[in-house]
């Protein structure tokens, strides 16, 4: 049944149903900016495609498929908007089906995207290595955090140190004095491991890692053998792995092939990311609109202010 209801009675996906996970944080990129010119241009559209709602309380309702389209009509002043109102007795799973297809279809679920485009090089490194480790009886096993990493990000309750006061949610860029995604990584592995021995790469000529990773269980194989960081690449590089992407070698690009967002990147590293692999660039300006912290903290530059400075260096050449 379609209805004309006002705008102050619908309510955002947030979590509110229980089985009905909160919609992903919006970005205000590209395509919500389309989207509201798309709605200023043709705003018959809205009929054609209504939002699809589900009554929860008290004569509200929840927006189960068209989140970033009521985000847009609010900023365009509507007041009312035709919505498609399913049942009450419409299945949690159905809604969670419909609400998942339509974030496909319109591009909404950018955090998804984002969790599943992480460094397409390495995952591509590991699934050519997995048939090795079979053929060699070795067992693989891949670990998760317990939350994901964009929710700890930007969602996570974060407390005050030494209180239970909240006092901001997400931890915002991991890297620097704030490298709270090693501390999940290391956190992962310890849970799964216990008194299992580690083997961490750390080449010869990383000293400086040596006594930071002198612990119990660790052991520094490529250390012992006297292999250094280019004697690994390029046995590396002779069997086969290159960590290809977009056309480049990684390796030729960044110093360290880690992850795309870290906040430890140096200058030449996220120039030549604004340079050579724009995908991962326009995801970082993406994660930028999302948090006050500039990215790199010692100079206050947020990654819009790194652009303009890219353009600027290049205009000067």
């Amino acid at each position: 049944m379609t209805e004309i209801i006002q705008v102050c009675l619908l309510d955002f996906n947030k979590g509110q149903l229980m089985g009905l996970p909160k919609n992903p944080r919006f970005f205000r990129d590209y395509r919500f900016e389309a989207m509201k010119k798309s709605i200023q241009d043709s705003p018959e559209m809205l009929e054609l495609r209504e939002l699809i709602v589900f009554p929860y309380n008290d004569g509200r309702y929840i927006v189960v498929c068209g989140n970033l389209r009521l985000r847009a009509c609010k900023e365009l002043g509507y007041k009312e908007l035709p919505c498609k109102i399913l049942a009450s007795d419409t299945p949690v799973k159905k809604l969670r089906e419909y609400a998942t297809k339509d974030n496909v279809n319109f591009g909404e679920n950018d955090l998804d995207v984002m969790e599943n485009e992480w460094n397409k090089a390495i995952y591509n490194t590991r699934d050519a290595v997995l048939p090795i480790l079979k053929k060699l009886g070795i067992k693989y096993t891949e670990l998760h955090p317990e939350q994901p990493f964009l929710w700890t990000m930007f969602e996570r309750p974060v407390k005050k140190r030494g209180t239970n006061i909240i006092h901001k949610k997400g931890y915002s860029w991991c890297g620097g004095t704030c490298r709270w995604g090693t501390s999940e990584k290391l956190r992962a592995l310890k849970a799964h491991t216990k008194d299992g021995i580690d083997y961490v790469g750390i080449a010869a000529d990383e000293t400086h890692r040596f006594e930071k990773e002198k612990r119990p269980n660790r052991v520094l194989p490529l250390r012992d053998w006297g292999i250094t960081e280019a004697d690994a690449l390029q046995y590396c590089y002779t069997k086969g792995f290159v960590w290809h992407e977009d056309g480049v070698r990684l390796y030729e690009l960044l110093d360290r092939v880690s992850c795309w967002c870290c906040g430890n990147k140096n200058l030449k590293e996220l120039k030549n990311m604004y340079l050579y692999l724009p995908w991962y660039w326009k995801k970082l300006k993406e994660l930028q609109l999302n948090t006050d912290r500039p990215y790199r903290r010692n100079s206050g530059e947020t990654i819009f202010d790194l652009e303009e400075r890219f353009k600027r260096e290049m205009q000067q050449k």
